[in-house]
């Protein structure tokens, strides 16, 4: 489901008229969470070979960068410029530089797709610009296997992110577990760059997952929650490798583990993360998806498994998720909500 701005007020109109329109769910913790989102943005300013010498200065202001990358730029066209700044240039919010006169025409747009749940959140579809799917996989421990793909035209800048998590409480004797996660994917090889701003590779893939204890989520307040008291993370960034060359046949392939203690009675949080982002016409394709494996130091698989069935208990998640309405309409809230705000991942 794509939302705009005038689809969102429409939607949220057509509720009230039919008074169907109901309030959010009771916020409560929950023990096992997933989410899914989608940003389609396009920007037509970066056409103009002008854009960063006219924009710059903004763009270093409001993302507090001290240079502008191209993706950064075409986030800003498509964001914050109608939004932060006037038709004759001029500044809605004090202290931001002054930029130049821009018509409609130059003003890029977003779209977005979200889904949120307990063990299963999708959207889009596999033959489509943009793919996400996470799902709490109950044959493997309930741990998170995520596939995700992103695709663009020129001078777009789309991304799909995904995040899973579960709680989990070890029963048994001390010991140290072993948290992998494996990944693959192919891409577009090429570079986007404007005058007067930093290239940038047309695909990225960003991964990182860890442990962590006392994590909040509530289906009240998706896409904004406390990762607590993080134990350890690991992290695979493709645009701080050189150009990766692959496809379909040939798909670059990575696998990260980390190691933590635990305890009798100990509870923790296994969590993943993952963003693909397609850019200018540029591609990247994880749909064979991102897998996770939990382990116990010192024992094969299969007796790490064995182990398991007594020492290792997901915790049961007591507090109902949301209808299929309320999720489409906190959706819909969200979307708003997000669009009006920056955020520290900058989908």
């Amino acid at each position: 489901m794509l939302i705009t701005r005038k689809s969102f007020w429409l939607a949220i109109l057509s509720f009230a008229v039919t008074g169907s329109l109901i309030l959010p769910v009771k916020a409560g913790v929950i023990s096992q969470y997933t989410e899914m989102s989608s940003y389609q943005r396009s920007c037509p300013g970066l056409a103009d070979p002008n854009f960063v010498s006219n924009w710059g200065n903004a763009i270093k202001a409001i993302y507090a960068v001290t240079s502008v990358g191209t993706d950064i730029a075409c986030h800003f066209n498509a964001s914050f410029q109608n939004n932060f700044y006037n038709a004759d240039g001029s500044p809605k919010r004090p202290g931001l530089p002054s930029g130049v006169p821009f018509t409609p025409d130059e003003i890029g747009s977003t779209a977005a797709a979200i889904a949120f749940a307990a063990n299963n959140a999708e959207i889009g579809s596999l033959d489509g610009e943009f793919y996400g799917k996470v799902t709490l996989d109950a044959d493997n421990l309930g741990l998170p296997e995520i596939k995700i793909k992103s695709s663009s035209d020129a001078l777009e800048r789309n991304s799909v992110n995904g995040f899973a998590a579960t709680e989990y409480q070890w029963l048994g004797a001390a010991q140290t577990l072993s948290y992998s996660v494996n990944f693959d994917f192919f891409n577009s090889y090429a570079l986007w760059g404007i005058p007067g701003a930093t290239e940038v590779h047309d695909y990225s893939l960003g991964l990182t997952f860890g442990v962590s204890q006392d994590m909040e989520f509530s289906y009240d307040v998706p896409f904004d929650f406390d990762f607590g008291n993080v134990q350890t993370t690991a992290a695979f960034m493709s645009h701080m490798l050189e150009m990766i060359d692959s496809d379909l046949e040939n798909p670059f392939m990575g696998s990260l583990t980390i190691n933590f203690d635990v305890d009798t009675g100990d509870k923790f949080w296994l969590w993943t993360q993952v963003q693909a982002f397609g850019l200018n016409g540029g591609f990247i394709d994880a749909t064979h998806t991102v897998t996770s494996a939990l382990g116990v130091e010192g024992l094969t698989q299969e007796e790490s498994m064995r182990l398991f069935t007594t020492d290792l208990r997901q915790v049961p998640n007591l507090i109902s998720q949301p209808s299929g309405l309320m999720l489409w309409l906190t959706a819909l809230f969200l979307l708003y909500w997000q669009q009006r705000r920056m955020t520290g991942r900058r989908c």
